[in-house]
């Protein structure tokens, strides 16, 4: 069972960069000046129940308080103005177990904004509201996958230099038909599937237990993230709604500040 109490008091400096993607959902007109907005913010992952339900975090079992310092985030210059900060309330976050990729871990959290964001004039803008934040989460106390990754591409290393040693012998064999040009085919043939039952068993173990450097580390180093996750808004429209998407985020561990240490 994974630890879920890795990011309790975690800090974090996160950022989110909102611009145009494809499958937004958004309006047309919606950041096709191929403007970006950054927003700025640090947050904690704190161990407080969270008692406000959110769909987004399927339900209040494990949902915890997500704060945010000083209750706001800073938008980042334009070439018009200059930054500026803008009132946001805190969130909740929880580690969603086994919802992620061929069952993997995923972090979901959410921060609502008092108002609209943008800079004057620009087609890109984060509406009031809560804003929803997902990536991959990977605890880094348990076993590694990485020894069955190294294992697994020695297998492969080894099947290729097979495959040349009998497409070579093909070649040699200036027969026109035989038994053993038959039996070197039939092992080319095996080796294929060998060869392709490997690759899927390497690109599940790359989604379980990815390279580090697709991850950024916790300042402790006992649980890693995704350098990058998805960034959503809802839209309620009649008794549905829908996630559209907004651009992504980051999140980096930072040093708490003297008086948010107090």
């Amino acid at each position: 069972m994974p630890n879920r109490n890795l990011l309790f008091l975690c800090m974090n400096l996160c950022f989110i960069l909102l611009f145009l993607l494809e499958g937004t959902w958004m309006p047309k007109t919606w950041g096709v000046s191929g403007e970006r907005l950054l927003l700025n913010l640090e947050v904690e992952f704190t161990p407080k129940q969270l008692f406000d339900k959110e769909i987004f975090l399927n339900g209040l079992g494990g949902s915890k308080v997500l704060r945010v310092v000083s209750n706001e985030l800073t938008l980042g210059p334009s070439m018009t103005e200059g930054s500026r900060n803008v009132r946001v309330k805190d969130g909740g976050w929880k580690i969603c177990v086994g919802e992620g990729p061929m069952g993997t871990d995923i972090l979901r959290f959410y921060v609502e904004l008092e108002k609209e964001v943008r800079h004057q004039g620009g087609d890109v803008y984060c509406p009031a509201g809560r804003i929803y934040c997902t990536c991959g989460y990977f605890p880094q106390n348990g076993t590694s996958l990485s020894n069955k990754r190294m294992v697994l591409r020695k297998k492969q290393n080894e099947l290729e230099k097979k495959e040349q040693g009998l497409w070579e012998a093909l070649d040699a064999d200036e027969s026109l038909f035989g038994l053993n040009k038959l039996k070197i085919r039939t092992e080319l043939f095996q080796l294929g599937l060998d060869a392709s039952k490997l690759n899927e068993q390497l690109k599940e173990n790359m989604v379980r237990d990815p390279e580090k450097s697709m991850l950024r580390m916790s300042r402790k180093r006992d649980v890693a993230l995704t350098r990058e996750g998805g960034v959503c808004c809802k839209v309620t429209k009649g008794v549905a709604y829908e996630y559209h998407i907004l651009g992504i985020f980051g999140l980096a561990s930072v040093e708490p500040k003297a008086e948010e240490k107090r």
